[in-house]
């Protein structure tokens, strides 16, 4: 069964994407007015359950967790440091920093925050604070007081660092390297893909291609823009990042739906496919909706976002087996297709599990990448293929088109030409039609035999082709018969020069008596002039006048060679 195709599930695409687009760059425009900077920080994610500590420890970098909406951390100072510093990470709560019950940093006078936004949060988002403790003396009492913003939430603050700029720096950059360079990747692949389609698409259906760089471009987004490490680079706030990172989750899911619709077979897994993207739009709306108007901000809504994903990837999944079963015809690039997606699945589920990655999702973007790489594989071998394809077509009707003896073009292909120029020959000054025949072909297959017959064809065919095809094209339409059509500046002038040297290179061949025959090819010329009297000439009846010509002279060579006692064929 046919599939079928509507554009309102392009405009869902477009919309979103239109949606997605705006908001960022409402964020980022809005980011770039906040006064505040985020440290020029970042450090790795670990879960840490308890609370006795060493800060003092570099390597041991912590999160804390608590199920209370507030608590306060107690940290003795072992050694002293002329120069100390706290770093932490801070998510949805209020922080206060004490030495020795005196107030050194809070997290409401230093965080990023925008004033207005799409999206307004309760609290601050997931930030970076490094906080500057001065010096610090053997038996001070380092506080970290929490208030939590969302009850319940299973971080409040985490990576906890103490000790020199310098030494927090070389531990924070280390953190998320191989994260970053991931994600770079997916990027990257993501733009070669939708460039590879732009370049492509008329030449070869790529089927959705452009919809697995759009997926790689926002899941690298969504990968990235948790990451501390670009966040310390203070190009946007912390809120703007974290509207970003929860916008391109929830809209990455779209594209993957759009990729597969393009490449399912039947009509009833294209029509499974389309409700699950109508599904995944409301999704959209509904977290676009809920952040808007207030009454949950994003990330409130993170949890239906990810709920529904997961419907919406299983449902995928659904769809292409039930495609894949109902095909008489099953190719082993459908069948890889399919085996892609369950390993990208199963790398989205480790992800989940696993919890894998410092502030940036490794799982994730490696299985994204693997699906999107091997997606981009798939379609690279299918388009050789194609292209192989599109040459042995070609090579064919050229073959088609071409005289299979002398190796110019057959009547067909002249046939051709002469209608295409039929239309533009108004654009042409002038275009010459000489018509050609080859005399004495019965003669010399009947006395030397069908052999020397073709040599007298493919003699005569290199004598034309020599001096009319470097001007024009050459076409055999008969067993003995060609025609040279030439079309460009000043083609008058042109075709009598060829005729003299033409005319001058048989007198040169009849010369040579190891020749077995001799050669005699009768020619008229007739022309086509935009200018003239006969511009209203089809090229047929320009051909018509040529052959009439032809014939003329067909008769002279003949009376001529009589009258010199000329013999057709040589004696050894």
């Amino acid at each position: 069964m046919k599939k079928y195709s509507s554009p309102i599930f392009a405009i869902i695409f477009i919309v979103a994407a239109a949606a997605f687009g705006f908001i960022c760059c409402y964020n980022i425009y809005f980011s770039a007015q906040s006064t505040e900077s985020t440290p020029q920080l970042n450090v790795s994610w670990c879960n840490y359950n308890g609370i006795e500590i060493n800060m003092n420890d570099r390597s041991q970098i912590i999160a804390i967790t608590d199920r209370n909406n507030s608590y306060s951390l107690y940290h003795t100072v072992e050694e002293n440091n002329p120069n100390a510093y706290l770093c932490f990470k801070n998510s949805f709560s209020d922080t206060k920093i004490l030495v020795n019950d005196k107030e050194i940093y809070s997290t409401d006078n230093n965080s990023n925050l925008m004033e207005r936004s799409l999206f307004p949060l309760d609290s601050a988002s997931p930030q970076l604070h490094i906080a500057e403790l001065g010096s610090i003396k053997r038996g001070d009492v380092i506080t970290i007081s929490v208030n939590m913003n969302y009850a319940g939430e299973p971080y409040s603050v985490s990576n906890i660092m103490l000790g020199n700029l310098g030494d927090v720096i070389n531990e924070v950059f280390k953190s998320d390297f191989w994260g970053i360079i991931v994600c770079d990747a997916l990027l990257m692949l993501g733009i070669v893909l939708l460039v590879f389609y732009f370049a492509f698409r008329k030449a070869v259906s790529l089927k959705g291609i452009h919809y697995a760089g759009i997926y790689a471009v926002l899941a690298s987004v969504y990968s990235a823009s948790g990451s501390i490490a670009i966040s310390s680079f203070d190009i946007l706030s912390a809120d703007a990042m974290y509207v970003i990172q929860n916008l391109s989750f929830v809209t990455m899911i779209l594209p993957i739906i759009m990729f597969f619709m393009e490449n399912t077979k039947f009509r009833s897994s294209d029509t499974f496919l389309h409700v699950t993207s109508i599904l995944q739009a409301v999704v959209i709306a509904l977290v676009y909706i809920l952040g808007m108007t207030g009454i949950s901000d994003i990330h409130q809504t993170l949890g239906l976002s990810e709920f529904a994903m997961s419907i919406q990837l299983l449902l995928i999944f659904a769809a292409l087996i039930f495609d894949f079963a109902k095909k008489n015809e099953k190719r082993s690039s459908d069948l890889t297709l399919i085996i892609v997606y369950f390993v990208f699945l199963v790398g989205l589920s480790l992800q989940f599990f696993l919890n894998k990655g410092n502030s940036i999702p490794v799982l994730f973007t490696l299985s994204s990448l693997f699906f999107t790489a091997a997606v981009f594989i798939i379609k690279i071998l299918d388009f050789s293929k194609a292209l192989e394809l599109s040459n042995k077509v070609k090579a064919m009707g050229k073959i088609a088109f071409t005289d299979g003896l002398t190796g110019v073009g057959n009547t067909a292909a002249f046939k051709k030409k002469l209608n295409e120029l039929e239309i533009v020959k108004v654009n042409f000054q002038s275009i010459g039609i000489v018509q050609f025949d080859i005399n004495n072909l019965k003669t010399i297959n009947d006395t030397l035999g069908h052999e020397m017959g073709d040599k007298l064809i493919t003699d005569g065919s290199a004598m034309i082709n020599k001096y009319f095809g470097e001007i024009g094209d050459v076409y055999r339409t008969g067993g003995d018969e060609f025609v040279a059509v030439v079309y460009c500046e000043n083609a008058f002038k042109l075709c009598n020069e060829a005729i003299y040297k033409f005319e001058m290179a048989i007198n040169q061949y009849n010369s040579d008596e190891t020749h077995r025959f001799l050669l005699q090819i009768a020619y008229g010329a007739e022309f086509y002039h935009s200018d003239s009297s006969n511009h209203y000439l089809t090229l047929r009846e320009v051909q018509k006048l040529a052959d009439a010509k032809m014939y003329e002279k067909k008769r002279e060579l003949k009376e001529m060679a009589k009258m010199e006692g000329l013999e057709v064929i040589r004696t050894k």
